[in-house]
């Protein structure tokens, strides 16, 4: 799926209007690749398929934000925020699956 938003992020122009179709898709791809990320992970992680949906998506979605957000001009702090948007998602997700993975005392 990162790969999938990467490229919507390659292609965008976001002006004219192919713009707006653009726009439209990038809307819509993270609901479709989160419903089709929750139903996968009900098979994968069968206890919380939300969270791995939730860590997927985050961090794939951050190429977007990056794509329309980060321009020549943009501010240091908000580079950096823009760039460990992805990363605090991942490890943030992480977390919160180990902990639930060890609070219910089972390896998995």
């Amino acid at each position: 799926m990162p790969l999938n938003f990467l490229a919507i992020a390659a292609v965008s122009s976001g002006t004219g209007p192919a713009g707006v179709i653009v726009l439209g898709s990038e809307l819509i791809a993270p609901a479709l690749f989160l419903c089709l990320v929750y139903f996968a992970g009900r098979v994968i992680t069968s206890d919380w398929p939300h969270l791995l949906a939730a860590g997927v998506l985050g961090s794939s979605v951050g190429q977007l934000l990056i794509r329309h957000f980060a321009t020549p001009d943009i501010s240091p702090g908000l580079l950096l925020a823009l760039g460990a948007f992805p990363v605090i998602c991942y490890v943030a997700v992480t977390a919160w699956m180990f902990r639930r993975a060890l609070a219910d005392g089972r390896d998995r």
